[in-house]
């Protein structure tokens, strides 16, 4: 087995792409700005924010993009098929158990669970972070026993416990500053998990997703009743007078995993390129920026979810009725990709896209090129 493995991309830029630490300190700023003074919209925080998270969360994905060469697969996997189903059952299960014991009790086992699992989800973040910074690195082996069966690392210690501290707070207050930080680890520890290796079956999932969305929205009164119910980080939220708009979780990470997948396959054809040109090797092509490499299709993807969330907000304004948001999302992200892929000509493969087949293809070119070469020395 062979591995190539991406931190070198990732490090350089602090994993959260070429546009660096700044993205991240205007995003604080503007949360600053929306608590002390009126001069930040909602819908524009909101916009900002579902952006930020896609982009730094597509960057922060490399991180466990690894290129592996694997036999190839004897049988077809369609575990990506549960993901909707376990959607409609999470969400009727939640409906239930609202209408039996009432919101009060809902909620207060779903903050339990929520916190249970946000303390992992903001380590898994803070831990990237720290760690890419060459922040507490040292300590990161270093271990401190508190008994006999319990150990734990001197750095997992010093993370663990801002983390924890955060998630009380938050089930405490349930401040919407809070739920929405929360909502971003839950959102960047969802995209570690859930592994899509097709880009066709990504368009059918997120076809899935959106026949049910439109079901939910206009057919019952399921999603709307859960979504003003339901206290957690599931969605994100911004006060706006006595009112306050949000846009739920599952509206940023199901195009998220679209989006992250079509930065993969901009890395995947940087490194095509890159070892037909160059005859060369994968570790000699590795870029040591995110800037080397043009992104057309994360670029495209972006746009396309930009304009359906802009699109969303006008009708919601207009109509003053909840709209499912992956109904313009959905249509505006596949039409970025087909755009893109219409534009340079490359429709046929980009639809077909297989992430498993391309890193086979690429290693096994990698392995030609360093014959040839040593043909060539040995000539």
């Amino acid at each position: 087995m062979i591995t190539a493995s991406l931190q070198p991309l990732i490090a350089n830029n602090l994993i959260v792409g070429p546009l660096g630490w700044p993205l991240y300190i205007l995003a604080i700023l503007l949360y600053l700005l929306h608590k002390l003074t009126d001069w930040v919209h909602p819908y524009l925080h909101m916009t900002y924010d579902a952006m930020f998270m896609l982009y730094t969360g597509s960057f922060l994905s490399l991180r466990f993009f690894t290129l592996v060469k694997k036999p190839p697969a004897t049988s077809t996997s369609y575990s990506w098929l549960t993901y909707p189903l376990c959607a409609l059952v999470f969400l009727l299960g939640i409906f239930f158990i609202v209408s039996f014991v009432g919101k009060t009790v809902t909620n207060f086992v779903l903050t339990l669970c929520f916190c249970y699992i946000g303390v992992y989800a903001v380590k898994h973040w803070l831990d990237e972070l720290l760690f890419y910074a060459n922040c507490l690195s040292s300590y990161k082996f270093v271990e401190v026993s508190f008994s006999k069966g319990l150990r734990m690392s001197y750095y997992d210690l010093i993370c663990y416990i801002p983390c924890i501290i955060l998630i009380l707070l938050y089930a405490l207050t349930k401040y919407w500053i809070l739920n929405n930080t929360c909502a971003f680890a839950f959102y960047l520890y969802a995209l570690r998990v859930i592994n899509i290796k097709k880009l066709n079956r990504a368009f059918i999932m997120l076809g899935l997703f959106l026949v049910y969305d439109l079901y939910f929205v206009f057919g019952t009164e399921i999603m709307e009743t859960l979504a003003t119910t339901i206290e957690g980080p599931i969605k994100l939220i911004y006060p706006n007078n006595d009112n306050f708009a949000l846009i739920g979780l599952g509206d940023i990470l199901l195009p998220g995993i679209v989006i992250s997948f079509c930065l993969r396959i901009d890395v995947f054809l940087y490194f095509q390129q890159q070892l037909a040109e160059r005859k060369a090797t994968l570790k000699e092509v590795f870029p040591e920026s995110a800037r080397v490499f043009d992104k057309p299709y994360f670029t495209g993807s972006l746009a396309g979810y930009l304009a359906g969330l802009v699109v969303t907000i006008v009708v919601t304004h207009v109509f003053r009725l909840a709209q499912p948001a992956l109904l313009y999302l959905v249509p505006g992200v596949v039409a970025g990709v087909c755009i893109t892929a219409f534009v340079r000509g490359e429709v046929k493969g980009i639809l077909n896209f297989d992430e498993e087949e391309m890193t086979r293809k690429l290693i096994t070119e990698s392995r030609e090129n360093m014959k040839l070469r040593s043909d060539r020395i040995s000539i």
